[in-house]
């Protein structure tokens, strides 16, 4: 019986040697692995960074660039509106006169070309 329970020893050994070869391959893969979410992690934070810098620069383009020539801009187009509201106030009654003139003229060569029309059925 002595002989018998060294051999089931054994090979209970044999197969805790086993799983403990087993557990140590497993414990190398996490290993590995956490060296890989490691280097992914620092490209992640690296690529934050790089963003979040991005976007630091164009908030500042807008603040310092931008901003100002849209105002700029849109002074000199409100005084541009201004300019043509006081060019119009002013030549108004000259744009009346001149609308006057051409509803005259136009009324003027519609009888003139009904006259023609008139004398040229009378003539036959």
């Amino acid at each position: 019986m002595d002989q018998e329970l060294k051999e089931v020893l054994q090979a209970i050994n044999e197969r805790f040697d086993k799983m403990d070869e087993r557990f140590d391959k497993m414990d190398e893969r996490f290993d590995k692995m956490d060296e890989r979410f490691d280097r992914m992690d620092e490209r992640m934070e690296e690529r934050f960074d790089r963003l979040e810098n991005d976007v630091t620069s164009i908030k500042l383009t807008i603040e310092n660039e931008l901003r100002p020539n849209i105002q700029t801009l849109a002074g000199v187009c409100l005084d541009t509106n201004r300019k043509l509201d006081d060019y119009i106030e002013k030549n108004d009654s000259r744009v009346e006169q001149l609308d006057l003139r051409v509803s005259n003229l136009e009324i003027q060569k519609y009888l003139k070309n009904r006259n023609h029309r008139r004398k040229a059925g009378s003539s036959e």
